[in-house]
C-alpha cells in the first residue's frame, strides 16, 4: 500500500481492468482486455465488450466483437443482429461487412454473403479478407472461374494469402 492507502500496481500482479469500475476514458482498455481474452475466455471477453456498451451504447467495435463471439458459439441470429448494429454506426467499415458476410454464408445465405463482400470491396478494393471470403462463397455456388479470380485478387492485395490458399 502506498502512503495514501491506495494499492499501486506491482509488476507481475496482472494489472487487470475492472469492467464495472473503469472510467469512461478507459473504453480502449476494456476493448484491449476483451481482445486479449477473445479466443481463450470468451465469457470474460463478452463481459468486457458489454462494459464498453454500457459506457458507449453505439460503440461499433464492441458490437462487432460481441457478434463474432456469438458467431463462434454458432448463435447466428445474435451474431447477425450485433454485426448489423455495428454497421448502422459505421457503415463504411469493410471488416464489419465482411464478417456479416461470413455469418450469412454460415447460414447458407451465400448470395447475401457475396453482396456484403462486394459492398466491402466497393469501400476498399484491396481488402484481401473480402476477396478471399467472396472466393469461398463463389466456390460454394459452383462459380469456379469467378472464385479463382477472387482468390487471385486476394493474393494480389495481400501476398501472404497464398499460404492460406495452399492449405
Amino acid at each position: 500500500m502506498r502512503h495514501d492507502g491506495r494499492h499501486h500496481n506491482r509488476p507481475g500482479r496482472g494489472n487487470l481492468v475492472d469492467p464495472v469500475n473503469t472510467p469512461m476514458n478507459d473504453v480502449l482498455a476494456l476493448l484491449q482486455r476483451g481482445l486479449s481474452l477473445h479466443e481463450r475466455e470468451p465469457k470474460e471477453a463478452m463481459r468486457a465488450y458489454q462494459a464498453v456498451l454500457r459506457r458507449e451504447p453505439r460503440h461499433p467495435d464492441a458490437w462487432h466483437l460481441i457478434g463474432m463471439l456469438h458467431r463462434a458459439a454458432m448463435d447466428y441470429a445474435r451474431a447477425d443482429e450485433c454485426l448489423r448494429k455495428a454497421i448502422q454506426v459505421a457503415p463504411n467499415e469493410p471488416l464489419y461487412l465482411t464478417n456479416l458476410g461470413l455469418i450469412c454464408h454460415d447460414q447458407g445465405q451465400t448470395s447475401d454473403a457475396i453482396a456484403l463482400y462486394d459492398r466491402a470491396l466497393a469501400i476498399n478494393p484491396r481488402f484481401a479478407l473480402a476477396h478471399l471470403n467472396k472466393g469461398v462463397a463463389l466456390q460454394a455456388q459452383g462459380q469456379l472461374h469467378d472464385a479463382l479470380r477472387s482468390f487471385e485478387a486476394a493474393e494480389r492485395s495481400e501476398p501472404t494469402v497464398r499460404a492460406i490458399l495452399n492449405q
